[in-house]
C-alpha cells in the first residue's frame, strides 16, 4: 500500500464519515428523535466511521511493524547484509526503517572485523588440519577413529576405498553401508566381532590394568576381507573414550589362500586317478599270464613313483597354504580366550557357558576371532538340535599344547552324532570363504580330538593348539593431552543417537538434506523420479564430500518442460539404475538421521507412492524448510527457496537440480536453527508441532 494511496484514502474516508455524521444529524432531527439520543446515534456513527477506516490503517501498520521485526532478527541471527525494504512501509515509519538500516550497516562492519580475526585463526587452524589430513592420506592402510558408541569420528580415503561400496555393482540382495562422519561403524562391518574385541580390551585393563590393542580379521559388509588392529583411545583419567582402527587389505592373501586350495583339490584328484589305476593295475595281475606279468608290475612301480612326487607336491602345497594363514595369528592369553568366547556366547546365543582356566597363564598364538566364531557355531548347533542349556568350556595346559575342551551332556547329545560336524563348513564373519572345524584346527596347527565318558555322562570336542611364549611389547598408550585436535573430535562427547529424538536440541541433530527431481508434479498421476540426492549434516557442519547424487532411469519418456526446468535430458538417465536399485541406497545413505527438505510434502509423496516397488519405508522424522521458515516469519508471504536463501544472503549454485538444492535447503536449515531458538523452538519435537501449525502443512500431492 503506497503512501500517496493511503492519504488519498483517508482523506476520502474522512470526508466520507463527515458527511454521514452530518446526514445522521438531519435524521435524527427529522424523525423528532429526542438532543441525546440524536447526539449519541452520530457518536456512534462516527466511532463506527473513524474504526472503518482506521482499521486497515492500523492493521497495515502493525504488519509493517511485524515485518520489521523479523527483518531486524534476520540481521541479527542470519545475515547482517539484510536491509528493510524503505519503499515499502507507511511514510511515518521510513526514518525508523532508516535508522536501523544505518545501524545494520554499523553492525555488519563490527561483525564482517570479528569475522576476519576469526578467519585467521580458523585458517591457521585449517593449516594444521590440512597436515595433519596430508600425514593421513599418506598411510597405506586405512584410519578410522570412532567413539564408544561407534560412531565414525574420522577417516581417510584409503578407509573409504576399502568400506565403501558401488552402487552400480550392488547386488539385489540389498545394499551396504556408507562411511561418513558421524555414521556408525557398524554399519560397514560386524557389530559382534567389534564388540568382542573391544570388550577384549576392557577386561584385559581389568585384569593387568592396562590397555592394548588387539588384533582381528573381518570381513566388511561390501565383501573385502580386512586385518583390524583395533588401538584404544585413553582419556586422561584413564577411561577409554574410542578407538582407532587400523585397516589392512587382505583379499590377496585370501585369494591366494584360495589358489593353494584349488590347487590342492586338483592334486588330490590326479591322486585318486592315480590310485584308481594301480587297483585296476592290481586287478588284472590276478587274471594275467606270467609271462606279462613284468609288464604290471614295471607300470605299477612307475605309477606308485608318480603317485609319491604327487603326494609330496601337495604336502608342501598345503604347508604353505597354512603359512599363508600366519598373518592372521596374534598372541593371546588362554583366559582372555575363554573370556571372550563366554561374552560372545551371552551376547549372541543368550548362553552362559561355564568356564574354567588353568592356574599358571597359558598363552596361544591364535587366530582369536575365528576361534570364537567356531566356538559360538558348536555351541549354536548344540542348543538349536539338542536342546543344550548347560555347556563347559576348559583350558588345559600339556607340555607344549593346550587343549581347548567344549563339553556336554553326552545322554543329550551322543558324541558319534557330533563328530560328523568336524569336516561340515559354516559362515563366519571372519573369513571370506566357509570353513570346517578341522580346518580352523590345521590353520593353527592343531587337532581335533573327541571324547565320550560313560561313567560321567559327559561328551567333549578337544581342539588341541601349540602354546607359546608372549614378547614384551611396549604400548604407548594414545590420549587426548598427546595428540594434537582432530577435526570433528566434538563429536566423541554427543550423547547416543538412541536417545529420544523429539527431546534432541535441533542444534544436536544429524540430518540428511534432501532433494528429487521428477518428470512433473503430479507423483500420483504418473510422474516419475529422474535424480535422488542428499547431503549430510554432523555437528551443525554442511559435510560437502558426504553427499548422495544419482541419477534414475524413470522408464517413461521426458516431458520438454521437465527437461527445461530440470536440464536433465533423456540421454542423461538412458541407462542408468532404476528406483529399484536407488532408492534402497538412499535408504542406506539417511540411515539413522532426521530427513530435512524444502517442501517435503513432495519429495516424501514421490517415496511413499514407491514403498511397494521398492520395499523401501522411510520412517524417521521428516523437518520441511518451507514450513519452519512460515513460522519464523508468518508476515513474508514470499517462502520459496529462493526467497528465503536471498534473505539469508546465500548463493544458489545449480538450482533446480537435486544436489544443488539440497546443498541449498541444508544452508538454509543451518541458518534457521538459531532463529527458532531466539522463539524458544529448540527441539525437534517442538519444530515439528509448530511446523504443523502453519497453513502450508495443509499442502497435498
Amino acid at each position: 500500500m503506497k503512501t500517496n494511496s493511503v492519504k488519498l484514502l483517508v482523506f476520502v474516508a474522512f470526508g466520507s464519515v463527515l458527511l454521514g455524521a452530518f446526514l445522521a444529524l438531519l435524521l435524527s432531527i427529522w424523525l423528532g428523535l429526542s438532543q441525546p439520543i440524536a447526539i449519541l446515534i452520530v457518536i456512534a456513527f462516527l466511532l463506527f466511521g473513524v474504526g472503518f477506516v482506521l482499521g486497515p490503517m492500523l492493521r497495515f501498520d502493525l504488519s509493517s511493524a511485524a515485518r520489521m521485526a523479523e527483518d531486524v532478527q534476520v540481521i541479527i541471527d542470519a545475515n547482517p547484509a539484510h536491509r528493510l525494504s524503505v519503499t515499502d512501509l507507511p511514510e511515518h515509519l521510513r526514518p525508523l526503517a532508516e535508522a536501523v538500516n544505518a545501524l545494520a550497516e554499523h553492525y555488519q562492519q563490527t561483525v564482517s572485523a570479528q569475522e576476519g580475526q576469526i578467519e585467521q585463526a580458523a585458517d591457521r587452524l585449517q593449516d594444521e588440519k590440512d597436515k595433519l589430513a596430508a600425514l593421513i592420506e599418506e598411510l597405506t592402510e586405512g584410519i578410522v577413529v570412532c567413539n564408544m558408541q561407534g560412531r565414525i569420528l574420522l577417516f581417510n580415503s584409503r578407509a573409504s576405498a576399502l568400506l565403501s561400496h558401488d552402487i552400480a555393482k550392488t547386488s539385489g540382495d540389498g545394499p551396504v553401508g556408507f562411511v561418513g562422519l558421524g555414521r556408525s561403524i557398524f554399519g560397514v562391518m560386524d557389530r559382534d566381532v567389534l564388540v568382542n574385541a573391544a570388550k577384549s580390551i576392557m577386561y584385559r585393563f581389568e585384569q593387568n590394568g592396562g590397555y592394548q590393542p588387539t588384533q582381528l580379521v573381518i570381513v566388511a559388509a561390501n565383501g573385502n576381507m580386512l586385518r583390524v588392529r583395533l588401538i584404544p583411545i585413553v582419556h586422561q583419567q584413564q577411561e577409554l573414550d574410542g578407538f582407532i582402527l587400523s585397516l589392512d587389505d587382505v583379499n590377496r592373501l585370501s585369494e591366494a589362500s584360495r589358489h593353494q586350495y584349488q590347487q590342492i583339490e586338483s592334486t588330490v584328484k590326479t591322486v585318486q586317478a592315480s590310485l584308481a589305476e594301480i587297483q585296476t593295475t592290481a586287478g588284472q595281475m590276478t587274471q594275467t599270464p606270467a609271462a606279462q606279468l613284468s609288464r604290471l608290475q614295471d607300470a605299477i612301480i612307475s605309477q606308485a613313483a608318480s603317485l609319491n612326487r604327487q603326494l609330496e607336491q601337495m604336502a608342501n602345497q598345503h604347508a604353505a597354504s597354512l603359512n599363508l594363514f600366519d598373518w592372521r595369528m596374534d598372541e593371546i592369553l588362554g583366559s582372555d580366550l575363554l573370556w571372550a568366547i563366554r561374552q560372545a556366547a551371552e551376547d549372541q546365543l543368550n548362553l552362559t557357558p561355564t568356564t574354567k582356566s588353568p592356574e599358571a597363564p597359558v598363552w596361544l598364538r591364535a587366530d582369536s576371532s575365528l576361534l570364537v566364531q567356531l566356538m559360538i557355531h558348536l555351541m549354536q548347533r548344540l542348543k538349536d538340535e539338542f536342546k543344550l542349556a548347560q555347556i563347559d568350556l576348559t583350558l588345559t595346559p600339556n607340555d607344549s599344547v593346550a587343549a581347548l575342551e567344549l563339553s556336554w551332556s553326552g545322554r543329550q547329545a551322543p558324541l558319534p552324532k557330533i563328530q560328523s560336524w568336524q569336516n561340515e563348513t559354516f559362515s563366519t564373519p571372519v573369513t571370506a570363504i566357509p570353513v570346517s572345524p578341522a580346518q580352523v584346527a590345521e590353520v593353527h596347527g592343531g587337532q581335533i580330538q573327541w571324547q565320550a565318558d560313560e561313567v560321567s555322562d559327559r561328551a567333549c570336542m578337544k581342539l588341541l593348539l601349540p602354546t607359546t611364549s608372549p614378547k614384551p611389547v611396549q604400548v604407548k598408550q594414545v590420549s587426548h593431552g598427546s595428540r594434537p585436535e582432530f577435526y570433528d573430535f566434538d563429536l566423541f562427547h554427543q550423547i547416543d543417537e538412541s536417545a529420544e529424538l523429539a527431546q534432541r536440541p535441533l542444534a544436536e541433530l544429524t540430518f540428511t538434506v534432501f532433494d528429487t527431481e521428477t518428470t512433473g508434479l503430479h507423483p500420483a498421476k504418473g510422474d516419475e523420479i529422474t535424480s535422488v540426492s542428499g547431503i549430510r549434516i554432523v555437528n551443525k557442519r554442511l559435510l560437502h564430500q558426504e553427499t548422495f547424487d544419482q541419477l534414475v532411469d524413470p522408464q517413461r519418456p521426458l516431458p520438454r518442460q521437465s527437461i527445461e526446468i530440470t536440464g536433465i535430458t533423456p540421454e542423461m538417465v538412458a541407462g542408468q539404475p532404476t528406483i529399484e536399485q536407488v532408492l534402497p541406497q538412499f535408504y542406506y545413505f539417511a540411515e539413522d538421521t532426521v530427513l530435512a527438505a524444502h517442501n517435503a510434502a513432495f519429495d516424501m509423496r514421490c517415496f511413499e507412492l514407491k514403498e511397494e516397488q521398492t520395499g523401501v519405508k522411510f520412517t524417521q522424522p521428516v523437518v520441511d524448510t518451507l514450513l519452519l521458515s512460515a513460522v519464523l516469519h508468518p508476515d513474508f508471504n514470499d517462502h520459496s527457496l529462493e526467497a528465503i536463501a536471498d534473505r539469508f544472503g546465500l548463493n544458489i549454485i545449480g538450482r533446480h537440480s537435486s544436489l544443488g538444492d539440497s546443498i541449498v535447503t541444508g544452508e538454509v536449515l543451518l541458518k534457521l536453527i538459531p532463529l527458532l531458538a531466539e522463539k524458544g523452538i529448540v527441539t525437534l519435537g517442538q519444530a515439528l508441532h509448530e511446523a504443523q501449525k502453519s497453513y502450508l502443512a495443509r499442502l497435498k500431492y
